[in-house]
């Protein structure tokens, strides 16, 4: 057995908070990310935020793992890049989770590199004061930037 064919998870803590992240890391992720994101997030109702390079890549391999754990799935794309992170593009954002119908029973999963995981998440945390958020990141400057909150 090769290391990159084991799955591991990594519980990361705060002292200051009583929060924890979890990473997970293995081969085929994608693909299984709808039962990760029930089970992580209890949620019901799921809006996968991409851009439209990323989103025509593994948009739909997401999208139907998420529909396979029983998620109800709202695909909302965004800018490509840096141009992402605007303050017309977040309210955009709001307006689509909003427009979803999307609630507490809901959580944010980000698909892309560092702007997507950095829009995502926070409109995951200001949204209804707060909904699970997971990211996705399909970048290594993403996993080591905007994935862990570096």
């Amino acid at each position: 057995m090769y290391a990159a064919d084991v799955s591991r998870d990594l519980f990361v803590s705060f002292p200051a908070e009583s929060a924890r992240s979890r990473v997970h890391i293995a081969r085929g992720a994608l693909a299984r990310l709808g039962s990760f994101v029930r089970e992580a997030t209890r949620a019901r109702h799921v809006a996968l935020v991409t851009d439209s390079h990323v989103g025509r890549l593994y948009g739909g391999v997401a999208a139907r793992s998420l529909r396979g754990a029983g998620l109800a799935v709202h695909v909302l794309r965004v800018p490509r890049g840096e141009a992402a992170k605007r303050p017309g593009v977040l309210e955009r954002l709001w307006e689509s989770l909003a427009d979803a119908g999307l609630g507490r029973d809901a959580a944010v999963v980000a698909l892309g590199g560092g702007s997507v995981s950095d829009l995502a998440g926070f409109a995951a945390a200001t949204w209804l004061r707060g909904v699970p958020w997971v990211a996705l990141p399909t970048t290594l400057l993403a996993q080591v930037d905007a994935s862990v909150g570096c």
